[in-house]
């Protein structure tokens, strides 16, 4: 049985729910301003800061299966705003990459996130902001730790 206990670990259990939450909520709210699928935005927001990527690498960089990356690739694809070229390297391999439409699509999606994150942060201080940053990236680092012990000894 699952029990709401009142520690400090729980309260940030609390927390980090709420933060989901909040995200996939704002994550539409985000998607109403650009012409791509809410799915799309990690891959698009991915490849603008990578560059090329092929399919596994991309489902590594969002935490997803292959098959789930694989889907969202064909859309932007479909749409547009991707293609898969030739590894300089490797010609076997095919890497993907932003068309200048997807270039256009990340650059706008950037113009809006940033927008979004000044409003949520008006009223901190950028001492408070930096703050928040390390604590969330310790509390990333210490879950994907935890998800990779866990991936190496399954239950």
């Amino acid at each position: 049985m699952f029990t709401t206990g009142t520690s400090s670990e729980q309260a940030v259990l609390r927390s980090l729910e709420a933060i989901v939450r909040a995200m996939r909520e704002a994550a539409f709210l985000v998607s109403r301003d650009l012409p791509c699928s809410r799915g799309s935005i990690p891959a698009v927001r991915l490849l603008s800061l990578n560059g090329p990527l092929q399919v596994g690498e991309l489902a590594d960089l969002l935490h997803v299966d292959t098959s789930v990356a694989s889907r969202q690739v064909g859309q932007l694809v479909d749409d547009g705003y991707a293609e898969r070229v030739e590894d300089p390297h490797d010609r076997r391999v095919r890497r993907l990459r932003l068309t200048p439409a997807g270039e256009v699509l990340a650059a706008h999606l950037h113009e809006v996130v940033e927008l979004r994150m000044q409003e949520l942060f008006a009223d901190w201080t950028p001492d408070e902001v930096d703050e928040a940053a390390r604590s969330l990236d310790r509390v990333a680092r210490s879950v994907q730790a935890l998800t990779r012990a866990g991936a190496r000894h399954p239950a």
